[in-house]
């Protein structure tokens, strides 16, 4: 189509269709050095929530640190909320993409 792809999404090639030839070691690194979910990306939390990646979480790179925005300005709003936490909200998209079809299995 054209559009950039996320990382999550390039993780996922590299976690499938290229796995005969993405070490494992190597694309763990690559997921702390250009993690999944970037700081500043915009995501939606399953629960509604828009939230904005403010920390990368490097011993859960599929569950990265955000905090909640409002208005129109994205003015950051509260705590931040560590989604790898049990019982924090699943991540439902980044920009327009869906998240769910691109994460392992264990995320």
């Amino acid at each position: 189509t054209g559009e950039r792809r996320t990382n999550l999404e390039i993780f996922c090639k590299m976690r499938t269709s290229c796995s005969g030839w993405a070490d494992p070691v190597v694309v763990q690194m690559l997921q702390q050095v250009a993690p999944p979910f970037p700081p500043g990306s915009r995501l939606i939390l399953a629960d509604g929530t828009q939230v904005v990646v403010t920390q990368a979480n490097n011993a859960h790179p599929f569950k990265p640190i955000v905090k909640r925005v409002v208005g129109e300005d994205l003015k950051l709003e509260g705590d931040p909320i560590d989604l790898s936490i049990h019982g924090a909200p699943a991540i439902a998209t980044i920009g327009r993409t869906r998240v769910e079809p691109f994460l392992p299995v264990a995320a």
